[in-house]
């Protein structure tokens, strides 16, 4: 099985990141505003395997301005945090 694609991209209007995560193996994609919407388009991804994905391949579009991905790494941060915090690590 091919890993699950997140590319961290411009908005449509060009005044934001997004992230487009691709499932290479259905040919099935999903454009997310915000990392919260990126957690359930994994799990809806995700879900039509038997097994836990544990491989995502992470891609920034080279016209996403850099200040663009740093929001997104601190954003992140903020993500993985939350998720330290609920396992209690």
């Amino acid at each position: 099985m091919q890993p699950f694609i997140a590319t961290i991209m411009l908005n449509e209007k060009k005044d934001s990141w997004c992230i487009k995560v691709c499932d290479p193996n259905r040919d099935k994609s999903f454009t997310c505003k915000d990392l919260d919407e990126f957690e359930k388009s994994v799990q809806d991804l995700s879900a039509h395997y038997p097994d836990v994905i544990n491989e995502l391949v992470w891609k920034s579009d080279p016209n996403l301005p850099p200040v663009m991905l740093d929001q997104v790494r601190f954003a992140m941060l903020e993500f993985e945090k939350k998720y330290h915090d609920l396992i209690g690590k």
